[in-house]
């Protein structure tokens, strides 16, 4: 369990077997003054057919403490 960071997913000791999320990092992610970001929207879908869904008016935005880097020493910063 955990997280962990692989260059080559192929040649990773990744159990298939087991459940896991696997992302891909984006090469030229888009930073606000150098730091990565997200943003999140609570969303309620109550039916499908026809379409009912209803959006809280607050959302989340969270920035990153430090400015993003493509340099390997910050690959074992866990923050």
């Amino acid at each position: 369990r955990g997280i962990f960071l692989f260059r080559n997913l192929a040649k990773s000791s990744l159990n298939v077997m087991e459940s896991a999320v696997v992302s891909r990092y984006i090469h030229n992610p888009l930073l606000i003054q150098g730091l990565k970001f997200d943003l999140r929207i609570y969303v309620l879908v109550t039916q499908y057919e026809p379409l009912r869904a209803y959006i809280y008016r607050e959302g989340l935005a969270r920035f990153a403490s430090t400015s993003y880097s493509t340099d390997e020493a910050g690959l074992s910063d866990v923050y």
